[in-house]
Order: C-alpha cells, then sequence, then structure tokens
C-alpha cells in the first residue's frame, strides 16, 4: 500500500501518457514531407515566439467574440492555411487567437474543403457539386 496518494501532477502525467499517439502512429504521420515539414515550424524557437505575441495580443476567442461570448483564446490559426500560403506561417496580420472548439471546427472544415478540391491525375482541379445538371 502506497504511503501517500499520488499528487495532481502525477495523475496529470499519467493521463497524459494515456492519451499520447503511438510511437508507430506518430512515425507515419511524419513520414508525409508535408506533416514533418509543420512540425519542424511548430517546435521551432521562432513560432513559440510569435504565437505568444499572439495571444497576448488577442486573449480572447476571435470567433467567439464576434457571437457574443467570451472565452479565451488558447491556440492560434492561421487565417489562410499554410496549406495555400506557407510564407504567411510567421506573419501575425495572419494569425489570429482562437478557443480549442473553434480552431477544431475551422480546421475541419478546412480539411473538407481541401478534400472536395483535390487535383485529379492530370491535374485538372475538380469541384463537387450538389444539384442537378
Amino acid at each position: 500500500m502506497p504511503s501517500k496518494p499520488p499528487s495532481y501532477l502525477r495523475c496529470l502525467r499519467e493521463e497524459r501518457n494515456l492519451t499520447k499517439r503511438s510511437p508507430l502512429e506518430y512515425r507515419h504521420r511524419l513520414a508525409n514531407p508535408t506533416q514533418r515539414a509543420l512540425a519542424r515550424l511548430r517546435n521551432s524557437t521562432r513560432w513559440r515566439r510569435v504565437r505568444a505575441h499572439v495571444l497576448r495580443r488577442q486573449p480572447l476567442c476571435v470567433h467567439c467574440r464576434a457571437q457574443g461570448r467570451l472565452s479565451a483564446a488558447t491556440q492560434v490559426d492561421h487565417v489562410v492555411p499554410l496549406a495555400l500560403r506557407r510564407d504567411l506561417a510567421f506573419a501575425v496580420d495572419n494569425l489570429q487567437g482562437l478557443c480549442a472548439f473553434c480552431h477544431a471546427k475551422k480546421s475541419a472544415c478546412e480539411r473538407r474543403a481541401a478534400r472536395v478540391r483535390r487535383p485529379q491525375a492530370g491535374g485538372v482541379v475538380t469541384t463537387s457539386t450538389s444539384g442537378g445538371p
């Protein structure tokens, strides 16, 4: 029997270990050159400084404020996605503070839109249309 209960930090560490990706899944993700470049960007000192600056400048979620709600911005989002304009990665004018919910919602919409605009083998970009001929 342990002499004292586990500390709060120990519980957090154990919980984080349970939600971590497996090494194989992480390695598979980094096999993609685009994902590797994004991982390098997220781990850079320059990104950490720019991210901190944006969160200091915009402490509240931009989308929530537009809807009349107040929630803290915990994530920094690129207004124009990096997939479209990688040169705007560190441009402060292209960054906005969002809460986790709004960021996940926006990212999901961008991923759906990217799947729709996926080019075919001949390099032609097709978009799916709903409706008749």
